[in-house]
């Protein structure tokens, strides 16, 4: 009993963080602002928001011109907090981030070449897009399985790039790519020991 609970528990959190990413990303790309000083929608009006927030590919943003914006709050994390079951309930279903259609790349392998190519389309990605979803994985042995949202290469700081982890709210991470082995490594946390990871961009097309 203790153990298919546990298990359930991992499957959550391993959802919450995938839809978490996900969904900050299609905000930053979706939502104008949050305006603080504007009345906050009622609860049926968020999640009509959020709907439509969520409904717009990452991919194809360029054909979504017009903007969704959310009054009485200040940014996402503010939002999100002040209406949890909205946000839980309007995100979406668990199978929609174990069935999400880019998931089948987790197969693939993953070696110096991918990987440089990967920190060279991060790169355009965030210079041209802005924040980024990034997919951070360790297949087969699953050390780590994980959704964050780059923000942007630190200043000064070649191939270090500072990210939002769902897991870890409280304060950015960073994500450093070493060139000389041609490899990602993100820092120690409470759910993954630190070291290499395998990266690959999401959401930046259909089959992503």
């Amino acid at each position: 009993m203790g153990a298919g609970r546990e298990r359930g528990n991992r499957r959550r959190k391993v959802h919450e963080a995938l839809l978490c990413a996900d969904a900050l990303g299609r905000a930053i790309l979706a939502v104008r602002t949050f305006c603080a000083r504007a009345a906050a929608p009622a609860t049926a009006d968020l999640a009509a928001r959020i709907r439509a927030v969520v409904a717009r590919p990452l991919w194809n943003s360029k054909r979504h011109p017009e903007r969704v914006t959310i009054g009485g709050f200040a940014n996402l994390r503010e939002a999100s907090a002040a209406e949890p079951d909205v946000f839980r309930a309007t995100l979406g279903s668990w199978w929609q981030s174990y069935f999400r259609i880019g998931n089948w790349r987790i197969i693939l392998p993953i070696g110096p070449h991918n990987q440089r190519a990967a920190f060279t389309l991060l790169r355009q990605l965030l210079a041209s897009d802005g924040p980024t979803v990034l997919w951070l994985i360790n297949f087969p042995w699953l050390s780590i399985n994980h959704a964050v949202l780059v923000a942007h290469e630190t200043d000064g700081a070649p191939g270090h790039f500072e990210v939002y982890d769902p897991n870890l709210p409280d304060k950015p991470q960073t994500l450093v790519y070493d060139e000389a082995f041609s490899q990602f490594n993100y820092p120690p946390t409470f759910y993954f020991r630190g070291g290499a990871v395998g990266a690959r961009l999401a959401y930046h097309k259909l089959w992503h």
